[in-house]
């Protein structure tokens, strides 16, 4: 088990181009934690997402690997110990750990680790898109 996950990635990165098929926004962590083996709510990604994302209208998906799940993005009520940027926030969007330990018994957790893997796609409503 130790092997498996130490191992590194089995490949480059998810082609961006073909998640969710369409041109939309997509937000990459800048700092993943994978520990699985610690729990529930041991595998997330911290994302900066600008203040625009943060509408009801809007909806965004998390997407690792081949698995994707709604994500909420909201304003967190910290910002988790990252600095934000002016007009940013920073969301801790986590993966269940089922999902996580799949990567781990299939041998792809070096692709889990990997921040590219990582995608936070938004979408807007057209009355979002036409507001800006």
């Amino acid at each position: 088990m130790i092997w498996l996950a130490n191992k590194g990635p089995t490949g480059a990165c998810a082609d961006t181009a073909a998640v969710d098929g369409a041109r939309r926004p997509q937000i990459y962590p800048r700092s993943i934690v994978a520990k699985p083996w610690y729990g529930p709510h041991h595998v997330y990604g911290f994302f900066v997402v600008p203040e625009r994302f943060d509408f009801e209208q809007l909806t965004a998906t998390l997407w690792v690997g081949n698995f994707q799940q709604p994500a909420d993005l909201h304003k967190p009520a910290s910002t988790v110990g990252f600095e934000s940027f002016p007009g940013h926030y920073v969301k801790k969007v986590y993966l269940p750990t089922h999902v996580a330990i799949g990567f781990l018994i299939s041998g792809r957790f070096g692709d889990l680790r990997l921040s590219c893997n990582w995608i936070l796609r938004v979408v807007e409503s057209d009355d979002t898109m036409n507001a800006g």
